[in-house]
């Protein structure tokens, strides 16, 4: 048992190694997914390895791959990152109410970062349900009073007169 434990404890650091953080260096990514799926056989499957395998493919325009990486991801191990960077495809694939429900998950995880809420915002907008996007909006608000662009938002929403944004507020607008 002390040798299988050995030799398993080596091939996945050479896996971790040379299969994955050196080809994720050369963005080689048939390696990294050799490798990926190698350390699972080994009981070594990670989170982190399969956001990374999904941010190659979301890199290249790889829509589908992507987000079956960042989904294993978050059912491996549901963390901030892998939770945006899964709504953030979503999204750009057009799927509006699931990337909305993946920015919750990680506003759930982060609830102390504004942006994620004034993501999960517009996109509640964009889906039609204002109410929503005014809680999510208020929540962001709260954490980060001083961004006008919540705060302009927010108006806009409510129908508010002047709610213009300042000048140098729109090119801070995206995270």
């Amino acid at each position: 048992a002390g040798a299988v434990s050995l030799a398993v404890l080596v091939a996945s650091f050479y896996e971790s190694e040379f299969g994955l953080r050196r080809a994720y260096e050369r963005v080689d990514l048939v390696r990294m997914q050799t490798a990926v799926q190698r350390l699972a056989w080994m009981g070594r499957d990670s989170a982190a390895n399969h956001l990374n395998v999904g941010r190659v493919h979301a890199a290249r325009g790889e829509t589908a791959q992507a987000l079956l990486a960042f989904q294993r991801s978050v059912a491996l191990y549901p963390t901030v990152d892998s939770w945006v960077a899964l709504a953030e495809t979503l999204e750009g694939a057009g799927k509006l109410a699931e990337a909305r429900e993946a920015f919750e998950h990680a506003h759930a995880l982060a609830p102390g970062v504004a942006m994620i809420a004034f993501r999960a915002a517009t996109l509640s907008t964009r889906l039609g349900d204002p109410e929503r996007a005014r809680v999510l909006l208020e929540r962001a608000i709260a954490i980060e009073p001083e961004r006008k662009i919540y705060q302009v938002t927010l108006a806009r929403l409510r129908g508010e007169e002047g709610a213009a944004l300042p000048p140098d507020e729109g090119s801070r607008a995206t995270p």
